[in-house]
């Protein structure tokens, strides 16, 4: 597939995948929704309003949590580059990484004794089935593919595109509210690194 369109297809996927998130909480305990999500298959300027406006301890558990969560998507690039090295298709690697995923949220589960819901209502399993295909799936094999062929360093600054992706639809179905701060955000990314596809150098 074509370097650009993976690119392209990876931004939008998992710009979009928020809104069926959203559409899960509350339903079930946050950790079974993403057990079942898993078992099927964050950006100073663009949030400096949010972040330092209303700035408390959720807040801040937030922005470690995203920290975190930046740390080992970073050692998943690692990984992808050594399952490419040696040979491993990124359809396999990420069976392995969902399966593994599912298996340790199902101990921790069972471990803190949350009960395991099964929502009634069409909206939370439409949310569900699209975070489980066409997110991690789709969206996680794109990705791989993309390190596949330009590498991680690259790839991975379609993480930093796809929140922009994510506060344009917000702006069209939750009304967000532009500041100075956040459209100066996608301004810091309007310059492709050295060595992006499609940018010559």
């Amino acid at each position: 597939m074509n370097t650009s369109l993976l690119f392209v297809a990876t931004v939008l996927i998992w710009g979009t995948t928020w809104i069926a998130i959203a559409l899960q909480i509350g339903a079930v305990p946050v950790m079974v929704s993403i057990f079942y999500r898993f078992a099927l298959a964050g950006l100073v300027l663009p949030f400096w309003h949010d972040l330092f406006t209303t700035l408390d301890g959720n807040s801040l558990r937030g922005i470690a949590w995203a920290g975190f969560g930046t740390l080992m998507f970073s050692f998943g690039n690692m990984a992808s580059r050594r399952n490419t090295a040696l040979g491993t298709s990124p359809v396999t690697a990420n069976a392995w990484g969902m399966g593994m995923g599912a298996a340790v949220l199902l101990t921790l589960i069972l471990a803190t004794g949350q009960p395991v819901v099964l929502p009634d209502g069409i909206t939370y399993w439409a949310a569900l089935a699209y975070l489980a295909v066409i997110g991690p799936v789709t969206g996680f094999t794109t990705y791989l593919l993309l390190v596949q062929k330009i590498g991680s360093a690259r790839a991975g600054y379609a993480t930093a595109v796809f929140p922009m992706v994510a506060l344009l639809i917000s702006t069209l179905f939750e009304g967000y509210q532009w500041t100075w701060t956040a459209a100066a955000g996608p301004g810091c990314l309007s310059r492709e690194p050295a060595g992006f596809p499609g940018s010559g150098r």
